[in-house]
């Protein structure tokens, strides 16, 4: 509780993250999550350990897509009223004290967390596929957040391509250089000719419509 609300008053204070002082509390990681992951049965263990995986936070659509395996709805219920989980009610979504999920976290079978975050890859690619090129991008940057190298490199033609030309279209400029510059590690990482060749052209086209 103290760590809980050390940490939410200095991020008011700051205005943003803070990080996890272990000194600070006399305590260490392991015994972070110690303490938290006894207060729950082994199911709502099994929960939290899956939902520490998502780091902005999970919402209701999430869930019901199957996003967390096995989920439980009166578990999770039981969760939120341990007092763990906060709810935001502008963007609709459950989170946990950053000190607390990291910590639980870096105790998560390796296993659990490259499963979990594959569910929530497919969920935010469905959820894009659906969207209309118009739409914002923040699906999109969650989507990239949680994509390996592989399937950024795959997905550029069929979702970031038709968006950066409909960006174009709108001479929404800087929603294009948001979309290039996110997709500027993988260009640099990658050894794929053909999507780097792809990636070139649309630069190519991004500065021609800027006149450069």
């Amino acid at each position: 509780s103290l760590l809980c609300n050390t940490y939410e008053m200095n991020l008011n204070k700051e205005g943003k993250e803070v990080a996890l002082d272990e000194s600070k509390y006399g305590i260490n990681k392991a015994s972070i999550a110690e303490r938290y992951l006894k207060r729950f049965d082994d199911d709502i263990k099994d929960l939290l350990k899956q939902l520490v995986t998502i780091d902005d936070g999970w919402d209701d659509e999430m869930l019901e897509a199957g996003v967390i395996k096995d989920f439980d709805k009166a578990e999770h219920t039981k969760l939120i009223e341990s007092s763990l989980v906060k709810y935001n009610c502008e963007t609709h979504k459950y989170t946990i004290p950053e000190p607390i999920r990291k910590a639980i976290v870096d105790f998560v079978d390796p296993e659990v967390i490259d499963e979990t975050k594959k569910r929530l890859y497919d969920y935010i690619l469905s959820v894009v596929k659906n969207e209309s090129e118009t739409a914002g991008l923040t699906n999109i940057e969650q989507l990239l957040k949680c994509s390996t190298i592989e399937q950024k490199e795959s997905l550029f033609e069929d979702l970031i391509l038709p968006r950066i030309n409909n960006y174009l279209d709108c001479y929404k400029m800087e929603e294009v250089r948001i979309l290039l510059d996110d997709y500027l590690e993988v260009f640099t990482r990658s050894k794929n000719i053909e999507f780097k060749v792809k990636y070139l052209a649309s630069e190519e086209v991004f500065f021609h419509h800027k006149g450069d």
